[in-house]
């Protein structure tokens, strides 16, 4: 037995340092895929719990891939694009050193003006993509129903992105190493993807208005705040110690 666990734990500080090399080795892409597929699995079990309560209920609802390729897409692009530049590039020149103004910054203007836009926008694009009419809409014209759709939900994602992302923030450039910051936010941002699925995953649809899932936000933010703080620290720690 103790031979065993000798040789699990060999073999599992190996895979360790194996994942190390890799994502320092492709920062970019390793961060991408591990988004997304968080993104994507989150949605998953989202719809997965919203299928099961409605047929609890009598009722009918059917897994929406479009939802889903949203989400999927969605957290693969930011984290190729907009998210490596602000967390590998940008913050360790302008703000090395300083965790909290950093965590600051990223919460209360990287999230609501980059990352919230960049996902209404999407959503726009995803619902012409994935239309059974021919064509786009003008670029102009997807980009100013985006803006318009943050717009009218800014009051009410603003303070609950405040409420998530500012202790794992904080904690995110207090202690994760650089090539490790984006899969550690596609870890502790499994909670957030829940939350984004949840309330707002329905931003294609326009038979559902966005905004009639907004009540849940709050309620939701704060369940899963004080379980995602605690896993905050160990993801945390343990890539450190990586």
């Amino acid at each position: 037995t103790t031979a065993a666990r000798g040789v699990l734990i060999g073999m599992l500080g190996r895979f360790a340092v194996w994942v190390n090399d890799l994502a320092k080795r492709h920062m970019l892409a390793f961060g991408a895929t591990v988004t997304g597929m968080k993104y994507g699995v989150a949605d998953y079990l989202v719809q997965s719990k919203e299928i099961s309560d409605a047929k609890a209920k009598g009722e009918h609802v059917s897994f929406e891939w479009r939802r889903n390729l949203l989400l999927c897409s969605f957290g693969l692009t930011y984290a190729a694009g907009p998210g490596y530049l602000v967390y590998t590039k940008i913050y360790p020149r302008l703000l090395p050193g300083k965790p909290v103004i950093t965590a600051v910054c990223d919460s209360f203007f990287q999230t609501p003006l980059v990352y919230m836009t960049q996902y209404y926008v999407m959503a726009d694009f995803m619902k012409d993509a994935t239309s059974s009419s021919a064509g786009f809409r003008p670029l102009g014209e997807i980009l100013s129903s985006g803006l318009a759709t943050w717009k009218a939900n800014l009051a009410e994602d603003w303070p609950n992105q405040q409420l998530f992302w500012v202790p794992a923030q904080m904690l995110n450039f207090c202690f994760v190493p650089l090539h490790f910051r984006m899969p550690y936010m596609a870890g502790i941002g499994f909670f957030w993807s829940i939350i984004l699925s949840t309330c707002r995953g329905n931003t294609m649809d326009d038979s559902k208005e966005a905004s009639s899932q907004s009540q849940q936000v709050v309620h939701l933010t704060a369940s899963i705040t004080t379980d995602a703080d605690a896993i905050t620290v160990n993801t945390a720690v343990a890539t450190s110690a990586v």
